[in-house]
């Protein structure tokens, strides 16, 4: 929790509110950071072991803001969830359903965030690439027109904070 703190530290409060375990996954075999939650277990998350504690805080972030958006799709409708269309995302090499594609788009956003706030040309690189994933994810989402009139304010304001980036 102390590097939340120091590299995440707006998401701290996220994270300590909401993470109630860390469950272990398997290594990766091709060594990727891997991360899940389930909507079905409110509270935990599962994560491959990190080389170190700023990996684990992304990592840790990342999964906390699909925690977040569950529980607001639990008492709000975001998108139609009778469209069936599926979006190709810069992020995975399947196509996504509209609601999976809001989910990494909101966590990708804290991604970037994190990232910004960190020195460095690896962390301005990686604050590029998270921000650009959620712009174009962003774009999909409003030209698909799936979203309803909270999901548009939602997205729109998800997008007013990366043009405030700039």
């Amino acid at each position: 929790m102390r590097r939340i703190d120091t590299t995440a530290g707006g998401y701290a409060p996220g994270v300590r509110g909401l993470l109630r375990a860390v469950v272990p996954l398997r290594p990766d075999p091709l060594g990727r950071h891997r991360s899940a939650t389930a909507a079905s277990a409110f509270g935990a998350v599962a994560v491959t072991p990190v080389p170190d504690d700023a990996a684990l805080a992304v990592l840790l972030v990342h999964e906390v803001q699909h925690l977040k958006l569950d529980g607001l799709l639990d008492v709000c409708e975001l998108v139609d969830r009778d469209d069936t269309r599926r979006l190709t995302v810069p992020w995975r090499a399947d196509p996504r359903p509209v609601e999976g594609v809001l989910h990494g788009t909101y966590a990708h956003l804290a991604v970037a965030d994190v990232w910004r706030r960190r020195p460095g040309p690896e962390a301005a690189a990686h604050h590029r690439r998270y921000r650009d994933w959620t712009l174009d994810a962003l774009d999909a989402l409003h030209g698909l027109g799936v979203l309803t009139a909270a999901g548009q304010r939602f997205t729109t304001r998800m997008r007013a904070t990366l043009d405030g980036w700039s």
